[in-house]
C-alpha cells in the first residue's frame, strides 16, 4: 500500500485528473454560473499564485465572508494546499460577535462577497489584524459603499496570474480550517480542522452505512460553507467525483431544481421544491422540524439530532 500523508492536495489531484468534465453550478442573481473541475483546477492555480503573491504563508489565517458558490469553493482548496488555514465566518453573528472572531482567530486576510460587504462595513476600523481584503463580485455588480479602505478585485486578481503552482509539502496534522460555534453561552469558541480529519471525513461520507457519496451523484448543499465546514461536502463530493450545485444565497424552488435535477441528495433540507431530490439528510433542530416533514413526503429522508 502507498504510505502519503492524509492531505488535501490528494483530493485536488484526484478532482483534477479523474473528474475533469464534472460541473459546478452556482446560482447568481440573474443567472446560473457553470464550469467544470478542470475549470475549478485552472483557477485553483491561479489563486494560489494570488495568494502566495499577498503574503500568504503556512499558518496564516485566510478568513471567508461569503455565501455557497463556486469562488468559495475555490478557497476551500487553494488555502488549505498552500499550508495556510481557511477560516469560514458567520455571517448571521452579532457584529460584536464577528469582530471577536476575527481578532481572536487573527485573520491576516479576508475574502468577502460583495453583497455582505455591508455585514463586514459594520467592523470599519476594528478589524486590526486584517491586511487585506479581496471583494468577490460579478462582472457589472455593483460593490456597496462601504468604510473598508481598498478592496482587492479577485477576479482582476485571478487573471494576472499563471495557470500553474507547485503546492508545498504539508504535514497531514498541520490546521487546514477553523469555525466558530454560535449560539454558545459567552464568546464563539473555535475548532480546528486538520488535513487529516478532512481528508478522513471526507472518505466517512462516502461509505454506505453514510451519506454514500459516489461519482454519479448529484450534492446539493444546502448547509452553509460557513457552518462545520459544509458537512464535509467540498471534500467528498471531490474525492468521489459528484456534481456539485452551490445554490445560496438565492434558494427557492425554481432555483434548486434547476441547479440539481436530477439530485442524489440535498443536504441541509432547504425549503425548496423536493420534487427532483431522491434523498435528503437532515440534522435536525426545532427550526428545521416543518421543513423536513415537507421534504420527507417528496424523498427518502435521514436525519439525527442537532448536536
Amino acid at each position: 500500500m502507498q504510505n502519503y500523508p492524509l492531505t488535501l492536495h490528494h483530493i485536488f489531484w484526484r478532482l483534477e485528473k479523474l473528474f475533469g468534465p464534472k460541473e459546478v453550478v452556482t446560482s447568481r442573481e440573474n443567472s446560473v454560473h457553470r464550469y467544470t473541475y478542470a475549470d475549478l483546477a485552472r483557477r485553483v492555480y491561479r489563486l494560489a499564485n494570488a495568494l502566495h503573491g499577498l503574503g500568504v504563508r503556512p499558518g496564516d489565517r485566510v478568513g471567508t465572508l461569503a455565501w455557497n458558490n463556486y469562488r468559495h469553493l475555490e478557497l476551500y482548496y487553494a488555502v488549505p494546499m498552500l499550508g495556510a488555514v481557511l477560516h469560514t465566518l458567520n455571517m448571521r453573528l452579532f457584529p460584536s460577535q464577528l469582530e471577536f472572531v476575527i481578532r481572536d482567530g487573527a485573520d491576516r486576510f479576508m475574502f468577502v462577497d460583495a453583497c455582505l460587504v455591508p455585514v463586514l462595513d459594520k467592523l470599519a476600523g476594528k478589524l486590526e489584524t486584517v491586511e487585506h481584503i479581496v471583494v468577490q463580485a460579478d462582472a457589472g455588480e455593483t460593490v456597496p459603499d462601504h468604510g473598508l479602505g481598498n478592496l482587492i478585485d479577485y477576479e482582476g486578481m485571478l487573471a494576472a496570474e499563471r495557470e500553474s503552482y507547485s503546492f508545498p509539502e504539508v504535514d497531514e496534522r498541520a490546521a487546514a480550517a477553523m469555525c466558530y460555534t454560535s449560539g454558545t453561552t459567552g464568546n464563539p469558541k473555535g475548532v480546528v480542522y486538520t488535513h487529516r480529519s478532512q481528508f478522513l471525513h471526507a472518505m466517512a461520507a462516502m461509505q454506505v452505512g453514510s451519506l454514500a457519496i459516489a461519482e454519479p451523484d448529484v450534492i446539493l448543499p444546502a448547509v452553509p460553507m460557513f457552518h462545520a465546514n459544509c458537512w464535509g461536502l467540498p471534500y467528498a463530493a471531490g474525492m468521489a467525483g459528484a456534481k456539485k450545485p452551490r445554490p445560496w444565497p438565492r434558494l427557492r424552488g425554481r432555483i434548486a431544481s434547476t441547479l440539481a435535477k436530477p439530485s442524489s441528495y440535498a443536504l441541509g433540507l432547504p425549503r425548496a421544491s423536493f420534487s427532483p431530490v431522491s434523498s435528503c439528510v437532515s440534522w435536525i433542530s426545532a427550526a428545521t422540524s416543518r421543513c423536513a416533514g415537507t421534504a420527507s413526503r417528496s424523498a427518502k429522508c435521514r436525519s439525527g439530532g442537532h448536536g
